[in-house]
């Protein structure tokens, strides 16, 4: 009975502690005035809270997501250049990258599926202000990364995903990712990040695919994905995003004239490149007449068949732990060299046996797959 009590007063306690940290981080007060350093502080601590089971849904029931999202679009308003006169900026960043790191603790918490948050964050509008994050604070690489750490787990959830996407579109954000990957070509994190949504932009959008084959974009990827290979020793991470960008570069091959654009800016010796990389890894032998049976000049029917027997093999999972560099390999060299004398112009017989090892790989039961 006393351990009951006492629970029970503990609760309350924690209750009010909880909506007192919420009214001092939203702008819109009920009592008082909004003060930054008091509002970051209690942000801190109320991410801390955030990490805490028990507490998710008390702060949920407070209106944390409300007060947050208000925040967002107060702070996120602020110019820049009259922020560093006043000496704040570096106090914006503060708020704003603890409010995107208590909406981050909140959404991927063990409890998060059992609360209202993704309700929430779609009742709220929460997608309105991570678009402004990314657009009004793409100098910032801290900001930028903590925002698309929220938006790739938003992505991962089917309650948000499809309205935060159609929003994106809607927002024309492509121009702003696409400049975060020139600024920090050295952070990892929005390299990762900022391909997954593009790759999830262009599936869900031509318009978005065609924009970026006539980008650098292309070619910045498949720069990056070259880094991520030149190790004699590929690690998990490094292969993983590899299969990421070559993902993102199957799905823009499939569009209107984006095939072309790829072979112009080096994409069939790219795409050669990474079988041969595979290959390496994997060994298999190919004999001469197995080499001939893929002529793709003058073979094409035997051709379209190996095609169709790697898009059998997994070729149609989303998961890719499934699917081998050479399937996303072989798919870039299907986009650009359908036509025969463009494909006589690349392929010997050099070439043939690393396509068909590729082939091979996938369609055997061949399960060296790169640790």
């Amino acid at each position: 009975m006393l351990a009951s009590a006492e629970n029970s007063d503990f609760t309350k306690e924690m209750s009010k502690d909880i909506e007192e940290l919420i009214e001092t981080i939203d702008p819109v007060k009920k009592n008082g005035v909004y003060q930054p350093v008091n509002a970051c502080e209690s942000l801190e601590i109320l991410s801390n809270f955030a990490l805490i089971e028990k507490t998710v849904i008390p702060i949920l029931k407070k209106g944390a997501i409300s007060a947050i999202s208000r925040l967002l679009k107060h702070e996120l308003k602020e110019d820049d250049s009259l922020l560093a006169e006043k000496g704040l900026l570096s106090l914006n960043e503060r708020l704003i990258i603890g409010a995107l790191g208590t909406v981050y603790q909140l959404i991927s918490s063990p409890q998060a599926l059992k609360t209202t948050v993704f309700d929430d964050i779609l009742a709220n509008n929460f997608e309105d202000e991570l678009i402004s994050t990314i657009k009004n604070k793409g100098n910032n690489g801290n900001i930028c990364e903590k925002a698309l750490i929220v938006i790739n787990s938003l992505l991962g959830n089917e309650k948000t995903k499809e309205k935060l996407i159609e929003k994106m579109i809607k927002a024309d954000i492509t121009d702003n990712l696409t400049d975060l990957l020139e600024k920090f070509p050295e952070s990892p994190q929005i390299a990762q990040f900022t391909n997954n949504l593009l790759f999830n932009l262009t599936k869900n959008s031509s318009e978005i695919a065609a924009k970026l084959a006539k980008q650098k974009f292309v070619k910045n990827l498949m720069k990056n994905t070259k880094n991520h290979l030149k190790d004699a020793d590929i690690d998990k991470e490094a292969l993983r995003l590899t299969k990421q960008s070559l993902q993102c570069l199957t799905v823009l091959s499939q569009i209107g004239q984006t095939a072309d654009k790829l072979a112009s800016e080096g994409g069939i010796e790219f795409s050669l490149m990474i079988l041969k990389k595979e290959n390496q890894m994997n060994p298999l032998l190919v004999d001469e007449d197995q080499c001939y049976s893929l002529n793709l000049a003058s073979n094409e029917q035997e051709y379209e068949k190996k095609l169709m027997a790697i898009q059998n093999k997994g070729g149609n999972s989303e998961d890719l732990e499934e699917k081998t560099l050479s399937f996303f390999a072989v798919e870039l060299l299907d986009s650009m060299i359908k036509d025969g004398k463009k494909a006589e112009k690349f392929i010997n017989e050099e070439v043939l046996k690393e396509i068909l090892s590729g082939l091979l790989i996938n369609t055997d039961s061949h399960e060296k797959q790169w640790k």
